[in-house]
């Protein structure tokens, strides 16, 4: 009996090794896979047909991938809301043993008691991803209706696919043909013979089919050019990225946008889901210059592309603004270094050994206003902040206090770069 089950078995995996390579699609049959390992499950393994007649959401999820684990109450609140009609499945590659100690010790999992197959190689195999979370769609009839980000599940759209309604949703797809490393823009065959050395910039719309958001400087030494690529990205986030090379590069609160549609900038979860938005919003750059161009030609080059090809105006600017000045207490406390020994760190915990560094840490923070050094000190020091602080501007004034430091608001004219239309 034993010996014709795992026959059966292995002549299913070898019927479905077409499909695996490829991976279903929307509008595909399921096969009716074996699921070998479940925790939280009655009797630790099943079937897709056991699940029959049931909308079945496989939710692909890793321990390291924090929003996955942040995401499953919601799978569960969804699962006891939807009862018997739905069945919620998350789905990871990693071991049962390290999942079940990882189950009764996370904050967010300790309390669940929804499913997860472990150990899983068939549906992975049949539905491939890079990234997670990860969500496939499948109905009572076991075909494929949605291959989704986790953003699409939510209760209107479970509704909606128990209604028997149509979804034409953007599939969550990885582009496996997809070279980053060959050139965007390939010439045509008209006439003459292609040239030896192509030199150009250009933009396009979204790039879709499953290509991942990158950027990339390369130099290519036997065809003697440079390349700088950004794939996919907002508006934003291009401008933001060809600052690298000046002083404003990750300060953003020095980074100012003027606009009366703030929706071609900012990205609304209320009003839309991630990659809608970003098919409507996001661009490609790529640009091939002579080897003797660096990365920082390149990426000053690009601003000027990005005002004429975008039609913007991204400049930099002198303003008067609102700032926090970091100044010294009459008494000081600041812990200086008695030598160049390394600092040992704790996790969580940032290292700083001079005010000037710390206050470049401050400045690339989200949410932070301006912060300017006006402390005057030079020697070198062994100043600890806890890392949560920098979303926190009562606490970290308060930490700081603690050293004989304080953050004093102010106005003083500053260094930006201004996008408008």
């Amino acid at each position: 009996m034993l010996t014709a089950t795992i026959l059966n078995l292995q002549l299913l995996l070898q019927s479905m090794i077409p499909v695996h390579q490829q991976g279903l699609s929307v509008g595909d049959k399921c096969p009716d896979l074996f699921i070998s390992s479940i925790i939280n499950h009655p009797s630790g393994s099943a079937r897709l047909s056991d699940f029959k007649g049931k909308l079945v959401i496989l939710d692909f999820w890793s321990t390291w991938c924090l929003p996955c684990v942040a995401a499953l109450p919601k799978m569960e609140a969804l699962q006891q809301a939807f009862g018997n009609r739905v069945l919620i499945l998350p789905v990871t590659t990693q071991q049962k043993e390290m999942i079940a100690a990882f189950w009764k010790n996370n904050r967010y999992t300790r309390e669940l008691s929804i499913p997860s197959v472990v150990d899983d190689t068939a549906l992975s195999a049949c539905f491939p991803h890079e990234g997670v979370p990860h969500e496939v769609w499948i109905d009572g009839n076991g075909i494929v209706r949605g291959i989704t980000t986790e953003q699409y599940v939510n209760a209107a759209n479970i509704q909606r696919l128990l209604n028997g309604e149509t979804v034409n949703w953007p599939v969550n797809s990885t582009n496996y043909d997809f070279r980053y490393d060959a050139p965007l823009l390939m010439p045509a065959d008209n006439g003459p013979a292609t040239p030896g050395r192509i030199y150009y910039s250009a933009i396009t719309e979204y790039l879709p089919s499953g290509i991942r958001p990158m950027a990339e400087f390369s130099i290519d030494s036997a065809q003697r050019y440079v390349r700088f690529y950004a794939l996919n990205q907002p508006v934003i986030g291009l401008y933001k990225q060809a600052l690298k090379y000046t002083d404003l590069y990750g300060h953003h609160n020095r980074f100012i946008v003027v606009t009366k549609d703030s929706s071609r900038f900012f990205y609304d979860p209320a009003k839309y889901y991630y990659e809608e938005w970003m098919s409507r919003n996001a661009y490609t750059y790529e640009a091939r210059m002579p080897l003797s161009a660096t990365e920082e030609v390149v990426l000053n080059a690009m601003r000027s592309d990005l005002n004429r090809y975008l039609g913007l105006r991204g400049r930099f600017e002198r303003r008067r603004m609102h700032c926090l000045r970091l100044v010294t207490k009459k008494s000081r406390l600041l812990p200086l270094r008695r030598d160049n020994a390394p600092l040992q760190g704790k996790r969580g915990v940032l290292l700083f050994t001079h005010t000037d560094e710390m206050v470049l840490s401050l400045n690339l923070t989200e949410g932070i206003p301006p912060i300017i050094n006006e402390t005057g000190i030079d020697a070198p020091l062994a100043l600890t902040l806890d890392g949560s602080l920098l979303k926190d501007l009562p606490g970290l004034r308060s930490a700081l206090q603690g050293y004989g430091l304080d953050l004093v608001p102010a106005v003083r004219e500053l260094k930006v770069f201004v996008l408008s239309e």
